[in-house]
C-alpha cells in the first residue's frame, strides 16, 4: 500500500517513552526534521538501495518498492503532522526528584507558557537555570500535565483568560507548595449569564507536608494514590488514562428456555487521569432469543468520574425475557410436558426499565451499593394460559419504583472463573405504594460463595454457594422469591418455583485439565455440580426439596481475559443445556 498507515497505529507500542521524550518538541522541530528526512531521501537513493536486491527479487517486486518508498517519503509531512497532533493533545512533562520550580502561565486564550527551573536547594529560590521550557498552543493541546516527581517542589499557575487547557499537577513526594492563581473566567451551567471560574487547574499530592494554595477553579486532591510496585505496569500501564477506544459486543449464550440468544452491540470508552480502569464508558446491545422469540436491547452507562471516589451506573433495559413462564406459587407446583408444548405456562411480558445506582467503596473489597429504579411491566391477558386463570397481581399493565441497597463483599481472584477468595452479598429492594403500584412489598436476597483450592491438589477447586431470597408484601407474581435456571437451580427451567421465601445450595468440583494449543492457546477444565432448593408459600405444606445434578467443561483464553463455559444440568423433570460466559456461580 503506497499510503502512509495511521500514526496512531505505527507509534502505539512506543508510546509511553514518546509521550516522555517528545513534549518538549515544538511544531518548528517536527516540521524541519520531517523536511530533512524528505530531503535524504531522494528519488535517486531509493533507487539505489532497492537496486541492491537480487535481481530475480528486483525483477518481481523492484518497481513496486520504489514507487511505495517514494509515496510514503511524499507523505512524511503529513505524517509528522499526524503524530505532531496525537501527542501533542495530552503533554507530559517529567521533572527529576530533584528541588524544582515550575511556572504555569495562561497568556492568553490561545497560548500557555511552561517554564521548570532549577531551586536553590539552600534558599529555595528559582535559579536562572532553566530546565524545560515551552510554548503551548492551546488550540493544539487540551491539557498539560506535570509530574514533579520527588523534591521539595514549587508550582505556581497564573494568568486570567476566557478560554485555557486543563492543567494536572502531580506533586510527587517531597514538601510541595501548589500554588494556583490564574482564572479561566466561565459560566454557570455554561449557559448562564452569570459568573463562575471554570475548574481547569487540578492539583494531586498526598503528601502532609505540602501546602496548597486555590484559586477560584482550583480542584486538589490529597488522597494517597499507589502506584504499581510493576515496573512495566508503572512506566508502561495497559490501562489508558486519555482518550477513547471502541468495542465490539457481541452477547451470545444458550439455555434450552430460551435458545441461543444472539445479539450485536457496541460500546465506547472514555479515558482520564487517574480514573481506572476508566473514566466513563457507555454500552448498548440488542439480543434475539430463537426459542422464545423474545428480543433484550439493553444500555449501561458506566462512571468513574461523576462523583470523585464512587462508580454511577445508569441501566436502561427493555426485554421479553424478564419471565417467560409462571407455573403457579408454592414448592409443590406440577409441569407437565404436554402442557408445556401447548404453552400453557407462557407468559407474554413486555418490559422496561431505567434506574440510577451509586456504588460507594467501604474497604478494598467491601463496597455499599444503593440506587432507584423505576419499572414498567406489561403482562399480555391470555386465555388459555395458566396466569390468566389464576390472575395473580401483577397480570397487566404494572409501573412502580425501586428502592435498593447492596452490601457486598468480594475478593475473588477472578470474577467469571474463580479458583480462590469468598464472595457474599446481602441486597434489599422496597417498592412503596407509587404510580399505580397499588401496595408496600420488598425482596431481600442473600447470596455467599467460597472457592477452595488445595495447596497440594491445586489443579482441584471445590465451590459452594449460599443463597436465598424473601419476599414481602403484596407483590407481582414476577416478583416474588424465585428458584430455576441457570443462576439458581439448575435442570429446572427458568423461575420454575415461586414462593415467599426460596432457598438454595450448590456445589461444584471443578479441574483443570491441560492447555490446549489449537488455533489460539486456551486453558481446558471440567466441572461436576449439584444444586438443591426449595421454596415456602404462605401455609402450603411441603417437605420436597428439588435437586439436580450435572457437568461440563469451561475454557480460559489469555490467563482467564475470555472465559466461557458448556454445561448439562439433569433433574427429574428436565435435561438443560447451558453456555455462557464464565463459570454459573
Amino acid at each position: 500500500d503506497s499510503d502512509m498507515p495511521a500514526m496512531l497505529d505505527m507509534t502505539w507500542e512506543g508510546r509511553h517513552l514518546d509521550r516522555r521524550l517528545l513534549s518538549s518538541l515544538d511544531k518548528t522541530v517536527w516540521d524541519s526534521v520531517a523536511a530533512f528526512m524528505q530531503n535524504k531521501f531522494t528519488d535517486e537513493s531509493i533507487e539505489k538501495a532497492v537496486r541492491q536486491m537480487h535481481e530475480e527479487y528486483f525483477h518481481l517486486e523492484g518497481e513496486h518498492i520504489i514507487n511505495k518508498l517514494k509515496s510514503r517519503r511524499d507523505q512524511l509531512k503529513i505524517a509528522s503532522d499526524e503524530f505532531y497532533a496525537w501527542v501533542s493533545k495530552y503533554v507530559d512533562v517529567y521533572c527529576s526528584d530533584k528541588a524544582e520550580y515550575a511556572e504555569v502561565k495562561r497568556l492568553n486564550n490561545k497560548i500557555t507558557e511552561v517554564t521548570i527551573s532549577k531551586r536553590d536547594k539552600d534558599t529555595g529560590n528559582k535559579k536562572n537555570s532553566i530546565v524545560f521550557y515551552r510554548l503551548i498552543k492551546n488550540e493544539v493541546t487540551d491539557e498539560l500535565r506535570l509530574h514533579m516527581l520527588g523534591g521539595d517542589d514549587i508550582v505556581l499557575v497564573t494568568g486570567e483568560v476566557e478560554e485555557g487547557i486543563r492543567i494536572i499537577v502531580e506533586g510527587g513526594e517531597g514538601k510541595d507548595e501548589l500554588i494556583d492563581s490564574s482564572n479561566v473566567r466561565g459560566y454557570f451551567l455554561s449557559i448562564t449569564p452569570f459568573s463562575d471560574a471554570e475548574t481547569k487547574t487540578e492539583f494531586y499530592d498526598s503528601g502532609k507536608k505540602t501546602k496548597f494554595s486555590e484559586g477560584e477553579g482550583t480542584y486538589t486532591n490529597g488522597e494517597e494514590y499507589i502506584l504499581p510496585e510493576d515496573p512495566q505496569q508503572k512506566y508502561e500501564p495497559v490501562i489508558e488514562d486519555r482518550f477513547r477506544d471502541y468495542n465490539v459486543l457481541v452477547p451470545f449464550e444458550y439455555n434450552t428456555d430460551d435458545g441461543f440468544i444472539l445479539g450485536l452491540g457496541g460500546r465506547i470508552n472514555y479515558y482520564d487521569f487517574r480514573k481506572l480502569p476508566f473514566a466513563h464508558r457507555f454500552d448498548l446491545t440488542g439480543s434475539y432469543a430463537t426459542i422464545s422469540k423474545r428480543a433484550e436491547f439493553i444500555f449501561l452507562g458506566d462512571f468513574n468520574d461523576m462523583i470523585d471516589g464512587m462508580n454511577v451506573k445508569i441501566p436502561a433495559k427493555f426485554t421479553g425475557l424478564e419471565i417467560t413462564r409462571f407455573y403457579g406459587f408454592g414448592n409443590e407446583t406440577i409441569r407437565d410436558d404436554s402442557l408445556v408444548e401447548a404453552e400453557y405456562y407462557n407468559v407474554n411480558q413486555k418490559y422496561f426499565s431505567a434506574g440510577f445506582y451509586l456504588k460507594i467503596p467501604i474497604d478494598n473489597n467491601l463496597d455499599l451499593h444503593s440506587g432507584i429504579l423505576f419499572e414498567l411491566a406489561n403482562v399480555l391477558k391470555q386465555e388459555d394460559h395458566l396466569v390468566y386463570e389464576l390472575q395473580p397481581y401483577g397480570l397487566g399493565t404494572l409501573d412502580f419504583l425501586a428502592l435498593s441497597a447492596m452490601l457486598r463483599y468480594d475478593d475473588r481472584d477472578d470474577k467469571e472463573i474463580p479458583f480462590a477468595g469468598y464472595y457474599f452479598d446481602t441486597f434489599a429492594e422496597i417498592y412503596p405504594p407509587t404510580l399505580n403500584n397499588k401496595d408496600f412489598f420488598g425482596k431481600v436476597t442473600l447470596d455467599g460463595r467460597t472457592y477452595l483450592t488445595p495447596k497440594h491438589f491445586s489443579d482441584f477447586t471445590l465451590a459452594l454457594r449460599a443463597y436465598s431470597e424473601i419476599a414481602w408484601g403484596d407483590y407481582p407474581f414476577y416478583k416474588g422469591a424465585s428458584i430455576g435456571g441457570k443462576k439458581t437451580l439448575r435442570g429446572f427451567t427458568r423461575d420454575r418455583y415461586i414462593g415467599d421465601i426460596a432457598i438454595l445450595g450448590s456445589a461444584e468440583l471443578r479441574y483443570y485439565l491441560a492447555k490446549v494449543y489449537f488455533l489460539i492457546p486456551f486453558q481446558l477444565g471440567m466441572n461436576l455440580f449439584t444444586d438443591t432448593g426449595r421454596v415456602f408459600y404462605d401455609s402450603e405444606e411441603s417437605s420436597r426439596w428439588h435437586t439436580s445434578f450435572g457437568g461440563g467443561f469451561w475454557f480460559s483464553i489469555n490467563d482467564r481475559a475470555i472465559n466461557f463455559s458448556l454445561n448439562i444440568a439433569k433433574s427429574p423433570e428436565t435435561i438443560r443445556f447451558y453456555i455462557s460466559a464464565g463459570q454459573m456461580f
